[in-house]
Formats: C-alpha cells, sequence, structure tokens
C-alpha cells in the first residue's frame, strides 16, 4: 500500500466532465440558479422552481467541482439523501436512501439514464449498485424527492434519480493515487455530414485500504483489502431529433466485508451491463412533441464467496463455497406526445412497455436443502430462479394550468399492468404559489409503487428465504409542503412530508428454518428538509442541507429483533459544506453527519471530504481531492438485514469505510 500522506504526491483525475465557464456556480445568481431548467418532474421543460416536485439538481460544473466520482458520493448534498452499503448477503454494493426508506436493496428509488429506468427485474434496484455507479459520462443529475410514479411507474416511490448525457468537451484524464488507484478516461466528439458521433472510455482501479479494526464472526481473520475496478465505454451517433445510443459497464469487487464477517480473498463480484438502443427528442409533428426510446439490455452477476473462515463451518466440514450467477435481458419502449391547449395549458401522454427475463443459478459444495457436504471439490448446481419473466405496459396522461402568473396547476395519472402481480395506479397533484416576494410555496400530492421483484416471487431451492407468488405491489401515498425562498445572496428551501406505504413486504416464519415474504404491515413516517445557501460574496458559498424524521411506525422485528425503524435508521442527517476560489485557484469542503442509530453505540461522526484546484491555463487543471479526511475508523450504515456482530457478539456497523485517500489529478481539454 502506498503511504497515506498529505505530502505524497497522486496522479489520478477526480474531476468529471467540465462545462463551460458560463454554467460554473459562481457566474451565476441565486436567481439564475433557481430559474434553471429541469425535466424530469414532468418530462417537460421547466423551471426548477416552480416544478411540481422538490428536486435537487447536479450541473456538470457541479461535478467537476465537488469532484464526485461514485453515485452514493452525492448523498451529503441532497436533503434527505443518504449513502449505505448494503453487505448482508453473497454480494456487496452501494445504494442509497431517501426520505429514510428502510428498504434492504435501494429499490424504492428509480434510476433513470435520459429518462430510461434502469431498475433491474430481478430484485428491483439498479443493477450496478452491486458495485458502484459511476458518474463518468453524464452531465447532468436531477434527483426527485418523492413519489414519481406518475410519470415513471414502478420503484418511483421515495424518490427518482435522472442522469443524464450530453455534449462532453474533448480530453483526456490519467493518473493513479493512493490504495494504487489508477485512472484513465477519455472523451471525443466529432463531426460528419451532420452526424455528430460522442465516444467515452473510462478505467478505474483501486486495491482498497486493509480495515483491521473489523472483526469476522470468529476472531480469525485481519483484515480486507475491499478492492475495486470498472470499466465503462459509451457511443453515441446523433442527427437532428435522432440519436443511436449504446453503453456498457464492468465492475468487479473482491476481499469485501461481509455481515460482520471479514471475508478471506475469495470472495469476488463481477457485474456487467450492456444496453444500446434508439432514441429521439422533442421531433415536431405539427403542432405537438415526440420524445421515446427504443431500447435493449443484458446483466450479468456472478459471485463466488465463502462467507465463513476455511477451517471454520458451519458443521464441520473443510470449506464451504457458494457460486451465484444472475443474468437478466429485456427491452423498454417509451413514447410521449405533448401539446398546447392554449397559452396557458399544456398536456402530455404517454406509455411504457417492458419485457425482462431472469435467472439465478447457484452451485455450492453443500446440499443447500440438508447441509450435508459435498467435498471441497464436488459442487452441485441449484435453479434458484428458473427462466422468470414480466411483461408490464404503462400508460399515462398529465395536464398543467397556468391560471393566473403566479398560480399553477399539474394533474397526472398513470395505470400500470404487469402480467405477474396486477396493476398499480398512481395519480398526482400539485398546486404552485408564487405570489409572495421572492417566494415559491408548492402543496404536492402523489401516490407511488414498487412491484415486487422476481426473486421476491419466485426464488426457489432456498435453504433460508422462499419466494411467494402472491405478492402484490406495494403502495405508497405522500402529501408535502414545500416553500422556497431566494435572496440576492441567501436562499433557503423547507419541506415538509408524510408518506404512508402500505402492502410492504416483510420476512414471515414459513417452518422451522425458511422464512417468506409476505405484504403486511404498513409504514408512515412524518420528515422534515431543509436546503440553505449564503453567498458571502462572488467567491464563496457556504450550504447547509439536511433531514429530520419526526415519526417512524414500522415493524422490522424479523430483521434485527427490534419494532422501531428508529432503532436500526438514523433520525436525523446532515450536509455541510463550504465553496471558494480566488483566481485560478477554486476549493471545496464538505462534511456528511452519519446520525445516531439507537442499537449502536457512539455512532455520531461526520465524514470529511475536500477538493483544492488550480487551472493552469484554458486546457489544463490540477485537482487534488482528499476523502476521509480524518482519517477515523469510520463504517458505512448498512440496511437492517445487514446489522452484523464483532468477535464479542456486539453490534456493528458491518461495512467500514475506506481510511484518507489523497489524490492529485490533471486534466487536459482540447
Amino acid at each position: 500500500m502506498l503511504p497515506r500522506s498529505p505530502v505524497f504526491l497522486l496522479l489520478c483525475a477526480p474531476a468529471l466532465a467540465a462545462a463551460d465557464s458560463a454554467d460554473g456556480l459562481f457566474d451565476l445568481s441565486l436567481e439564475q440558479l433557481m430559474d434553471v431548467e429541469v425535466s424530469t418532474a414532468t418530462r417537460r421543460h421547466e423551471a426548477i422552481d416552480t416544478a411540481p416536485a422538490s428536486m435537487t439538481v447536479f450541473s456538470a460544473e457541479d461535478l467537476r467541482r465537488l469532484g464526485l466520482r461514485w453515485l452514493d458520493e452525492l448523498a451529503p448534498y441532497v436533503p434527505g439523501m443518504q449513502a449505505y452499503r448494503r453487505t448482508g448477503n453473497s454480494n456487496s454494493h452501494w445504494s442509497v436512501r431517501l426520505r429514510g426508506s428502510p428498504s434492504d436493496f435501494g429499490n424504492e428509488i428509480l434510476v433513470l439514464v435520459d429518462g430510461r429506468p434502469q431498475n433491474n427485474a430481478f430484485n428491483g434496484n439498479l443493477g450496478s449498485s452491486f458495485l458502484r455507479q459511476s458518474l463518468a459520462g453524464f452531465t447532468r443529475i436531477e434527483i426527485i424527492r418523492g413519489p414519481g410514479s406518475a410519470m415513471y411507474g414502478a420503484n418511483a416511490s421515495y424518490g427518482v434519480i435522472n442522469l443524464i448525457t450530453g455534449q462532453e468537451p474533448d480530453g483526456l484524464e490519467l493518473g493513479a493515487g493512493e490504495f494504487q488507484a489508477g485512472h484513465a478516461r477519455l472523451t471525443q466528439d466529432a463531426d460528419w455530414r451532420g452526424w455528430r458521433a460522442s465516444l467515452g472510455l473510462e478505467y478505474y482501479r483501486d486495491q482498497g485500504d486493509s480495515y483491521e479494526r473489523a472483526f469476522d464472526a470468529f476472531g480469525l481473520q485481519g483484515g480486507t483489502g475491499d478492492p475495486l475496478a470498472t470499466r465503462q465505454a459509451w457511443l453515441s451517433l446523433e442527427k437532428d431529433a435522432w440519436q443511436a445510443f449504446a453503453r456498457g459497464t464492468d465492475n468487479r469487487i473482491e476481499d469485501y466485508y461481509q455481515l460482520g464477517v471479514l471475508t478471506d480473498g475469495i470472495n469476488r463480484a463481477d457485474f456487467q451491463r450492456w444496453e444500446a438502443g434508439l432514441r429521439v427528442r422533442d421531433l415536431a409533428l405539427g403542432g405537438l412533441h415526440l420524445n421515446g426510446s427504443l431500447n435493449t439490455y443484458r446483466n450479468d452477476n456472478d459471485a463466488i464467496s465463502r462467507p465463513l473462515p476455511a477451517g471454520v463451518p458451519p458443521i464441520g466440514a473443510v470449506d464451504w463455497l457458494l457460486g451465484v450467477n444472475t443474468n437478466e435481458d429485456g427491452e423498454a419502449l417509451s413514447l410521449d406526445l405533448a401539446g398546447e391547449w392554449n397559452e396557458t395549458q399544456r398536456w402530455n401522454a404517454g406509455l411504457e412497455y417492458r419485457r425482462a427475463d431472469a435467472e439465478l443459478v447457484a452451485d455450492s459444495n453443500y446440499d443447500v436443502q440438508s447441509f450435508v457436504y459435498l467435498g471441497s471439490i464436488q459442487r452441485q448446481t441449484y435453479a434458484l430462479l428458473p427462466d422468470a419473466e414480466r411483461r408490464s405496459l404503462g400508460l399515462y396522461a398529465q395536464w398543467q394550468a397556468q391560471w393566473r402568473e403566479n398560480l399553477a396547476t399539474t394533474l397526472g395519472l398513470r395505470q400500470d399492468r404487469y402480467d405477474d402481480v396486477g396493476s398499480a395506479t398512481s395519480p398526482r397533484f400539485a398546486l404552485i404559489y408564487s405570489g409572495l416576494t421572492d417566494q415559491t410555496v408548492k402543496l404536492l400530492y402523489g401516490q407511488a409503487f414498487r412491484a415486487p421483484s422476481l426473486s421476491e416471487l419466485h426464488l426457489a431451492q432456498n435453504v433460508f428465504i422462499v419466494g411467494n407468488e402472491k405478492l402484490k405491489p406495494i403502495t405508497l401515498a405522500s402529501h408535502e409542503l414545500a416553500w422556497t425562498w431566494t435572496g440576492t445572496a441567501m436562499s433557503l428551501e423547507l419541506s415538509a412530508y408524510r408518506l404512508k406505504e402500505s402492502e410492504r413486504v416483510s420476512l414471515v416464519p414459513l417452518d422451522g428454518r425458511r422464512v417468506r415474504r409476505e405484504n403486511t404491515g404498513e409504514l408512515q413516517s412524518t420528515g422534515l428538509e431543509w436546503a440553505w445557501r449564503w453567498r458571502l460574496d462572488g467567491d464563496w458559498e457556504l450550504a447547509w442541507n439536511g433531514s429530520r424524521v419526526l415519526d417512524w411506525d414500522e415493524d422490522l422485528g424479523s430483521a434485527v429483533g427490534t419494532d422501531k425503524a428508529e432503532a436500526i435508521l438514523p433520525k436525523t442527517t446532515m450536509g455541510l459544506s463550504l465553496d471558494g476560489r480566488r483566481g485560478a485557484w477554486s476549493w471545496h469542503l464538505s462534511g456528511q453527519y452519519q446520525g445516531r442509530v439507537a442499537l449502536l453505540a457512539d455512532t455520531p461522526y461526520w465524514l470529511w471530504r475536500g477538493r483544492l484546484a488550480y487551472r493552469l491555463d484554458e486546457r489544463q487543471e490540477l485537482a487534488l481531492t482528499g476523502s476521509n479526511l480524518l482519517d477515523e475508523d469510520y463504517a458505512y450504515l448498512s440496511d437492517p438485514s445487514g446489522l452484523g456482530r464483532d468477535a464479542q457478539g456486539v453490534l456493528v456497523r458491518d461495512a467500514p469505510q475506506r481510511g484518507r485517500q489523497l489524490m492529485l489529478g490533471w486534466t487536459y481539454r482540447w
């Protein structure tokens, strides 16, 4: 491992796509920032302060300035969002929560790429979150905090994250860093006879940190490096309103930390996703405008694990090995037609069709039913999810009216029908009033749902958890009141929400050893969110955001032996940041407050990260970034089922945070 020293010079490019300087943070006033257009809330362009949703937006310049590489690193900058790492099974992945969602897999947040859903049908989450979702190749990120099923259907219960591609400056990034990290990224555009071609390539790897403080369940292992590697490629061809696109991702982790057990180098997981298709954007058809996409995708996830240390198997065997392969392929078609009744009223309507086929195969040197040891070499194959299929069709319509200059409403309705779990209806209503000086008030109501995943429905031959084909969609109703005030040097946003989630899926005992998922109980919660910005002058900005869950009411006893969500999840989370620039220098410092978990002692702490950049000229920039700056024995909060125990039997956070990592990067644009 490279020495962890502030003076150690590292060469790694943390910057993402740089935007034109006119789009920079300090080149726009707060009033101009509130007039920035968004498209995710209604699939139509509109100002963020009057969009019928609570939203947070990151431009290409924001991503570059913050030095963000992974999707979960956005969490400190979004009110109500929290990053966590799940390690409670034979795999390991990162994900995010919004508004205190206790979801195990992040499957109550919908992730989009240019409006196309990316959540898989196998377990309902973002497939590449089994590793980490890279932000490379995206020039804008729009996040809806709250339900979005009226526009996008399943999984958009607690929020929607839309990763948007766009034109990037041509350039090259190269580097290496602590934990033996290496990075390379190339972006290139070309024009030919009216066609525009865009190509992007990225490679990143590191060897991880050694978690010496963590204990496995038997106190026998000393640490795990948790190495990570990712490769990405994306290509698009555009002409007028038409675009052909392709994107591929290959992620790999090894030697990771799992459910209070340190793995021993055997555990590894590899995830691949490939997507290609056609897209039409704002195609004029008389007085109407057409948007749509047709795409196909393929997910492959391979994992091999030794969950228990060698020599200490559960029933006296020499080894316990488990291999898992999950693959899913599918297609999706989306069409949206928009028009205007008159100067004050507009509408849009559309449909989405999706097909998904998934399969889960496992092989082990144990018989998964009897736990009979087959031998260290002999392994038996089990079809845990054989050829599961899903077809769905969603139809939606939306009407927006500007009744007066300062009063607008939005009405929307979507109906989704599945061939395996029935149907779900998702209405929405929004009233936006901007008649007060520098202020906007939003009254929002929406219903959303999550379709049970294919694994929840059809998982078979599993010794612990079995599927239940009678599961129904999990529904959510949300009421929200949001208020924003924007002055010349300061802005403030406050939101109060109340959620009620029904037909939640819980684990119910089936016999002496197995459990089955059932639609039982409900979750009710209320909370507050805030976001405050203070522009000290043209070169400094201080920001503070956070959330507070005022009330939780859910039975999670099947997960960790407690009947209160607040015993597992923190009620309060916060993010604090300071930005500045002087001449060619710019800097950023941020902290994320992880909150207190009732079941764990000494849990509250801050995670700090920062970035210091120097622009050499119009084409080149040097940037030093650092994560976990205080270099303490921190750990990510994990999901409820991932809470593990150390060698003394004490509940622990099961996903340690890496130590301080400093990275010095160079970016060149031509």
